[in-house]
Formats: C-alpha cells, structure tokens, sequence
C-alpha cells in the first residue's frame, strides 16, 4: 500500500519534528477547542494528515487528540494519539505522516501513530480535551470520513474514494469548515484541483500553493520542547538534523544460561538512514509498569551509529536492569524527550 514518492509532503522527516522558533505564549482555554481542523488528507499509498489553526488565536497542540478506525461509520472512537506539545499560530499547519514527503507550510511535522490508513474506508476524528481539574472531557471538534463504493454505488461520507481515479497523487483538501472536500493532483507543494460545472465543457482547474514555511528546522525530537532547551545543558548532536529518529528493534530481558542478565541484557537500536547517526545525549531508560521507579544510561559523547545498522547496548556497559515480568524500555533525545 506504501510506495516513497519523491514528490511527496516531509523528506526523510518521517518521525521527526520541527522546532517552533518563537518561544510559546500563555494560552486561554475558553476558545482552544474553534480553530484546529482538518486541511489535508492522502489516504492512499503514500499518507499523510495536514492540520491547520484556521482560528485568530494560538493553540497549544497537546490539547489535541487524533482517533483512528478503519470504518466509515464509526461513531465511538477512543482517541490514541496525542499531539506534539507546541504552539501552532493562526494558519500554521502541523503535518503527520510516516512516509517520505516535502514540509511545505508546515510549521511542525509529526509521525502518525496509524500505521496504515484503510484503502476503502475509514474515519479520522480530531479531539480536544479540556482539564478542569477533577474532570477531563474530549469534544470533537472535526472528523473526516471516507470509502470507496462500487462503481453504481453512492455514499454519504466527506469523502469518495472514486474521485481519485486518474490522478497521479491525489490528494483531498478541505479549505474551511463550509466547504466541501476536494480532491486534486499533488507536486512539489502545489495542488491542482478540478472544479465542477454543471456543464463538464466549462469545468475549470484551481491550483493552490503552499511555499516552505520559513520557521520550520528538520530535526529528530520526537516532541516540541516546551521550553528553550538553552539552560538544560543539552543539544540534540548538530549531525542529526534533518535525521529519521532510530528506533528500538529488539530487547532481551532474560538471556538463558550460561548467560547472565548482569553482563548480557540488551536494548538493540537500528538506525533507518543512510547516514550515520550521532547517538551523543541520547538515553535509554528501564523501568516496571507497576512502579514509577526508572533507571537511566546517557549514551555517551562520539557513540554513533552507521547508516541502516543495528546497535546493541549490553547490561555490562549500561547498568541497566530490565524487568523479566512487566518492564518498560524507552528511548529518549537529549532533551529528555521520549522517542
């Protein structure tokens, strides 16, 4: 279902984030939920999910939760994934996306929890959580849904998958909260759309152009700091900019004997670039699902890893101990950010 195209939305920032350049104001929370929606969708082969602040005021993008089902007519679902903690202004956008694609205008990029977006149909919604203390409440501030009937079918939802036929890479697009969803033909941040006419000879085409947001800075944090990172100490390794983040491939919790958990416990990392990666910073941290207790191993300064290679991290050199029933493992950047 996944195929790279060059053409398409975050150059090799798969699960990376870009940095805000302006530090985040104070937000009022009486009119968070009125100006995130839905701009963007690309639903096959490649996927993506564009997000914008059509509100007058800041967001804080954590408030926010996308859910996710592969049903067209889902009416409850739970949200999963969390929004990158960040400030997006008014018309900024945030893309999400686990596939090779240009930024454009995107002030922030984000992975996608979903691992794969249904061909035929499926409903994303667009959640806003309000904490009042005692009480958290999500309300649903857009959702988007899709299918793709047979040929003599017809369908109710935003958004029919038919429409796509003879496009190269469609692409759906929704301007504000009145209009309709369109679907068009994507290159290199332009989108040509096909406006209908009661008369097919008088049909004419719309092109929109998003250019290369100037605030956006490629980089591998998993999650916007929320505050300026000058007086932690840290600094992601300049080598990584514009990196995929490495990933965990493979854990051993209780290695059988002769082997010992204190020498021969491992956390593997792979690192999906071609490049290699700099893991200077960068902390592996164990701990039990039952317990808020967690141990930390900063990997040290000039530890790297070659491009489309996997690391192992022994117990002998890092101390660590995994729990063998009910542990955790993370991964975390320089900022303490968990990967």
């Amino acid at each position: 279902m996944k195929y790279l195209r060059s053409t398409l939305r975050v150059g090799y920032l798969v699960i990376s984030f870009a940095l805000l350049l302006s530090l985040q104001p104070q937000l009022g929370r009486a009119d968070q939920s009125m100006g995130l929606r839905f701009r963007e969708l690309k639903i096959t082969d490649t996927e993506f999910v564009v997000l914008q602040n059509n509100g007058s005021d800041p967001i804080q993008l954590s408030d926010y939760w996308l859910g996710y089902a592969s049903n067209d007519q889902a009416t409850s679902i739970v949200p999963s994934q969390q929004l990158p903690s960040g400030v997006l202004n008014p018309s900024e956008a945030i893309v999400l996306t686990n596939d090779a694609t240009d930024t454009c205008d995107a002030s922030v990029v984000s992975g996608l929890d979903f691992s794969s977006l249904s061909d035929s149909k499926g409903t994303i919604v667009l959640r806003y959580l309000q904490n009042n203390g005692a009480t958290s409440t999500f309300t649903t501030v857009d959702q988007v849904n899709w299918s793709k009937p047979s040929a003599s079918g017809t369908t109710n939802d935003n958004i029919d998958l038919r429409g796509e036929k003879g496009l190269v890479v469609p692409v759906w697009y929704k301007a504000d909260d009145v209009t309709a969803w369109q679907v068009g033909d994507y290159d290199a941040c332009s989108l040509v759309i096909t406006v209908a006419a009661t008369d097919p000879s008088t049909s004419s085409t719309q092109k929109i152009v998003w250019p290369q947001a100037s605030s956006v800075v490629p980089g591998t944090i998993v999650s916007l700091a929320t505050t300026s990172s000058g007086g932690t100490g840290k600094s992601l390794p300049a080598a990584d900019k514009g990196l995929k983040s490495p990933q965990m491939s493979e854990i051993l919790p209780n290695p059988a004997s002769p082997k010992t958990d204190a020498d021969d416990e491992f956390i593997e990392l792979y690192n999906p670039n071609a490049k290699t990666f700099d893991l200077s910073g960068f902390v592996l941290q164990v701990g039990s699902m039952t317990s808020g207790t967690r141990h930390n191993y900063e990997l040290p300064k000039g530890t790297t890893m070659a491009g489309k290679a996997f690391k192992a991290f022994y117990s002998k050199q890092t101390n660590l101990a995994i729990n063998n029933s009910g542990g955790q493992v993370w991964l975390l950047d320089p900022y303490g950010t968990v990967i």
